[in-house]
């Protein structure tokens, strides 16, 4: 048996002790990548419910029902829209992820992402107007009052370098 020094028992330990951190930390960070990547389908399909809620939180439960009725009611017209939407948006994802760039590729995913944007709110506006005329007049002004009003000067963002989502 060969006799280490104290010295070099301790160098090994934490030698150890730092590969297990250091490799539970990368497991954490590939399993946070993939289920962030899993779920960003159920998230663009959980959208039209968060949108739902949100719209109707404020309302009088009468007007709550009423709009939540014409939304439920007329989904099938646009839900197919708005999974369009969604595979049109993964297309430009992979566009802008390949290994080699391809500038006419992404431009056509651009252009099928606006189509399927148009079609999707095309859809959605009318069954949205459809279930506006439910509400009543009260009803009407509180769901613009609690929608969020953001001003964005995007002239303004591109000259300053400043992001869309910060301050």
């Amino acid at each position: 048996m060969t006799n280490m020094p104290h010295d070099g028992r301790r160098v090994r330990r934490w030698v150890l002790a730092g590969s297990v951190f250091l490799n539970l930390f990368l497991a954490a960070v590939v399993g946070g990548q993939y289920l962030r990547h899993r779920t960003e389908g159920a998230h663009q399909a959980t959208a039209l419910a968060n949108f739902l809620q949100n719209a109707t939180e404020h309302l009088s439960p009468a007007d709550a029902a009423a709009f939540r009725s014409v939304l439920r009611q007329d989904a099938p017209r646009y839900v197919q829209a708005h999974e369009n939407l969604a595979r049109a948006r993964a297309d430009i994802d992979n566009q802008l992820l390949a290994p080699n760039f391809d500038a006419a590729a992404t431009r056509a995913a651009m252009a099928r992402w606006q189509a399927a944007w148009n079609g999707f709110v095309g859809d959605f506006s009318d069954a949205l107007v459809d279930a506006i005329s439910r509400l009543s007049p009260e009803g009407r002004r509180t769901l613009v009052n609690s929608a969020p009003h953001r001003k964005t000067d995007f002239f303004q963002l591109l000259t300053r370098g400043k992001s869309a989502v910060g301050p």
